[in-house]
Parts: C-alpha cells; sequence; structure tokens
C-alpha cells in the first residue's frame, strides 16, 4: 500500500496546475510536492531520459575509452570481420555479482588500436587488459545493456548502437591463465 499513495496524491487532473509553481492553482501542498518531485529527479523525462541522464555521468568519468568516444576525430583501424567496415571501440559489458563491467573490445595499446574480438586473442584477453588498465567502468546491468547498445547514438560520427553481453562468472578461473 504505501508505493500506492502516489495514485491518490497526484490527480491527472491537475497535471500543469504548478507550471510555473507561481500559478495562482499552484497550493501550497502541490507545491512541496512538486519540490519534492523535482529535487529526487522525477522530472529525468525532460532532461532526455534515463539514457541521456546515463550518458551525461558517464562522460564526466575520466577513462581513456570515454574520453575516445568524445573525440570526433578518434583512431580508427579496420574491422576484421567487416572488410568495408571500421572499429573504434566495440563496447561490450559483462556481469558479476550483480554490477557490470562495461569496457571496450577496441582498445588503445601504445598508441595503436588493438581488437581483442580477433580470433588471434583469447575470450577474455579485451577484459582482462581493459582491468589491467583501468578501462572500465562500473554500472548496473541494465544501465550497462543501455548504454552498450545505445552508446553510437549519442557520440559525433557513430550512426548505430551495438551490444556485446558476457556473464564474468567463469572469468576468475582463466584470470590467472
Amino acid at each position: 500500500m504505501a508505493k500506492d499513495w502516489i495514485k491518490t496524491a497526484v490527480n491527472p487532473k491537475h497535471k500543469g496546475y504548478c507550471t510555473p509553481m507561481t500559478k495562482a492553482t499552484c497550493t501550497p501542498s502541490r507545491k512541496a510536492l512538486a519540490k519534492r518531485f523535482k529535487s529526487k529527479g522525477f522530472s529525468k523525462h525532460q532532461k532526455g531520459g534515463e539514457l541521456k541522464i546515463l550518458i551525461d555521468r558517464i562522460n564526466k568519468k575520466d577513462v581513456n575509452f570515454i574520453n575516445r568516444l568524445k573525440d570526433p576525430n578518434r583512431l580508427t583501424m579496420p574491422n576484421w570481420a567487416d572488410p568495408n567496415g571500421y572499429s573504434t571501440h566495440k563496447i561490450a559489458w559483462a556481469g558479476y555479482n550483480g554490477q557490470a563491467v562495461v569496457y571496450p573490445q577496441v582498445q588503445e595499446v601504445n598508441g595503436n588500436l588493438v581488437d581483442f574480438t580477433n580470433p588471434a586473442f583469447k575470450k577474455w584477453d579485451g577484459l582482462k587488459n581493459a582491468i589491467a588498465h583501468g578501462d572500465t567502468i562500473m554500472e548496473k546491468p541494465k544501465l550497462a545493456k543501455q548504454f552498450t547498445e545505445n552508446y553510437k547514438k549519442f557520440y559525433p560520427t557513430f550512426h548505430k548502437g551495438g551490444s556485446i553481453n558476457y556473464n564474468i562468472s567463469n572469468i576468475l578461473k582463466v584470470w590467472k591463465n
């Protein structure tokens, strides 16, 4: 019952009564509720939605692959799987203990890009290298999935998103190899 209090507290017919809050229909109790909603991020959809907020938060992180994403003149390399294509990141995520590690499969190593999805590498080499060099971010699995599927829509010169998802419960076994 505690979760349903909002249904009785807000009347849909009163939408806009407190926009702006100086409006005569904005009673003190409505104003208080509107301020509470606004302060707790209930207006996130007006700011571009959950994904936009996630991208804005991720952009503040000082991680190499995020900085490369923001650079419109980022390094590119031929895509080994598609001779007509190019790769810059191939962002993936791996879930572990309710968290997710987001990392690039294409990483900058000594000033050059290396594609760890290439069959010359083992499955976990990209994740291992990203962790070893601090080229990762931690997110909740739902947000990691959203980010990897949609990041290309938010950074310059990308057009489509992609997603690679792994469960790394077995990575501890291969980490020592």
